[in-house]
């Protein structure tokens, strides 16, 4: 479920634009409720068991003025590719009321984001139905730990153009390459 949450994100920057917005890092108080982009600013853990012996280390970090950026460990059993991250951004925050928040710059699209327990909560439109149900009219909802053993200064070294090239020439260990290369 964790990694529909970053292909939704995904597919939302994507098609309603990333970049450079602005968040609010101050954000309102109301009560004893924080509201704004520092209210869900932290390191959230995506990681997830995909099946049994297979985990995929993803991380979400949304900076107090709303940035969001995605980290993949790209060593781990699910990828099997190198000692390295993709570092994914423009997944950016900006707040437009309580818990509601605009993802991208070009067109308004609506993600519910809140904190409680040390938890992100993330509600969010089921771009392209990423859960196979059926159903793209839907809000997908995911629970997300904050990332307690990890920060930012972790994510190192990143991938690069020159691992991605060989990425494609190198399957991973026990699996068929997607497509043979002949050189003659």
């Amino acid at each position: 479920m964790k990694k529909m949450v970053y292909g939704s994100l995904f597919l939302l920057a994507a098609c309603g634009g990333g970049g450079s917005g602005s968040g609010n890092g101050g954000g309102n108080v109301f009560g004893n409720t924080q509201y704004g982009t520092a209210a869900i600013a932290g390191l959230w853990d995506l990681s997830e068991e995909v099946s049994p012996g297979v985990r995929d280390e993803l991380y979400l970090h949304i900076a107090s003025d709303g940035k969001g950026t995605f980290y993949d460990y790209a060593g781990d059993t699910y990828d099997e590719w190198g000692n390295c991250y993709w570092i994914d951004s423009g997944f950016d925050f900006t707040h437009v009321e309580k818990n509601t928040f605009k993802l991208g710059t070009l067109n308004t699209i609506s993600v519910e984001a809140y904190v409680t327990n040390n938890k992100l909560t993330l509600k969010l439109p089921d771009v392209g139905d990423l859960d196979d149900d059926g159903n793209t009219v839907e809000i997908l909802t995911e629970e997300v730990p904050k990332a307690t053993n990890k920060n930012v200064a972790n994510f190192k070294p990143e991938c690069s153009d020159s691992m991605a090239t060989a990425r494609s020439l190198i399957p991973a260990k026990g699996k068929k390459p997607d497509a043979v290369l002949m050189i003659k």
